[in-house]
């Protein structure tokens, strides 16, 4: 199958904006429609950000160096992953961190340095 994590910040497909939702649209039971928060981050080397999961993404953020993800939500997730990809193009080393939009809590890394 597809793996998503062995990928480079090079092959993920953003978009200029925020209009590419993570997971597909879901109906509750009293038919109110959820929808999914939108993100630029369109798909990881031609694979749609809705059928990668979110296990995908953490392996991709961790071959990557993108720091910082370890509660976070898909969307969050997503989020870093495009800032990640700008910083990289724009030339800055990584590890990447502190890309994601702000969360409740204090950041910890998964490292323990």
């Amino acid at each position: 199958g597809f793996v998503a994590f062995n990928k480079s910040l090079e092959e993920c497909q953003t978009t200029p904006d925020a209009s590419n939702p993570v997971k597909k649209d879901t109906t509750t039971k009293t038919g109110k429609v959820n929808l999914s928060p939108m993100t630029p981050l369109k798909g990881i080397g031609g694979q749609s950000v809705q059928v990668l999961k979110i296990d995908d993404l953490r392996m991709f953020c961790s071959r990557n160096d993108i720091k910082g993800i370890r509660k976070a939500k898909k969307a969050d997730i997503c989020w870093a992953i495009c800032k990640a990809k700008e910083a990289y193009l724009a030339g800055q080393p990584a590890p990447y961190k502190d890309l994601m939009p702000a969360s409740d809590g204090p950041e910890v890394d998964d490292n323990g340095s």
